[in-house]
C-alpha cells in the first residue's frame, strides 16, 4: 500500500488530538493539578507526537512510525469514552506501518 493514505489520517488525528487537548485544558482549569495534567499531558502530548511522527515520517520513516505510535496510544488513553478516536487512532498506525512510501530509484 503505497500513497498519502497515513499522511491523509495522520494530519486530522493530530489536530483533532490538539483540539480536544486545548479544550479539555480550558474546561479543566478548576480541577486538580493532576487531572490538569492528565488532560494535558494526554491529549497536547499526544496530539503533538501524532502530528511530529506524521510530518517527520516521509524523511525517516522508523522515527515518524514511532512518535506516531507513542501519540496515538498517549491520547487514546484519554479518549477511550469517544470510542471513535480509539479506532481512529489503529487504522492511522496501522496505514503508517502498511505504508512504504514512493518506491526507492537507483540511478
Amino acid at each position: 500500500m503505497t500513497g498519502p493514505s497515513a499522511r491523509l489520517l495522520g494530519l486530522p488525528l493530530g489536530a483533532i488530538l490538539l483540539a480536544f487537548g486545548a479544550i479539555e485544558v480550558v474546561t479543566h482549569l478548576d480541577d486538580t493539578a493532576g487531572a490538569l495534567a492528565f488532560w494535558g499531558l494526554s491529549l497536547l502530548g499526544g496530539g503533538a507526537l501524532v502530528l511530529a511522527g506524521t510530518l517527520v515520517r516521509p524523511a525517516k520513516r522508523s522515527l515518524g512510525v514511532t512518535f506516531l505510535t507513542i501519540g496515538a496510544v498517549v491520547a487514546s488513553n484519554a479518549t477511550l469514552w469517544t470510542v471513535l478516536i480509539p479506532i481512529f487512532a489503529i487504522v492511522t498506525v496501522v496505514a503508517a506501518f502498511r505504508d512504504r512510501g514512493p518506491a526507492a530509484t537507483t540511478a
